[in-house]
């Protein structure tokens, strides 16, 4: 996962992730990741208004049961597009989405 993150973000460093996971501290950039624990739907939506995120990289595990709805509605919708899905290379597997502005 870390070795695309650089990849993605060589190709378009104005990439912002919005994410649990150490993106900034990987990329060595504080301005990469906005940090997020996608446990609550309101500030969920607040942040999806934010046009400067690129990016969501989502955990398979403690996403909220409102959260992961609104996500898949997300994908439905045409909203957020599969990046890259983790294979296990971390304990926690994510899923990076690409935002549809």
């Amino acid at each position: 996962m870390n070795r695309e993150l650089r990849h993605l973000y060589s190709d378009n460093p104005n990439t912002l992730i919005l994410t649990n996971y150490p993106v900034a501290y990987i990329l060595e950039r504080e301005d990469s990741q906005i940090s997020f624990w996608y446990a609550d739907a309101q500030e969920f939506e607040r942040q999806l208004q934010n046009d400067k995120i690129t990016h969501l990289l989502i955990p398979s595990g403690g996403v909220s049961t409102e959260v992961a709805k609104r996500i898949e509605q997300l994908i439905n919708d045409g909203y957020l597009s599969l990046v890259l899905e983790d294979k296990g290379s971390t304990v926690t597997l994510y899923k990076l989405y690409a935002i549809r502005h």
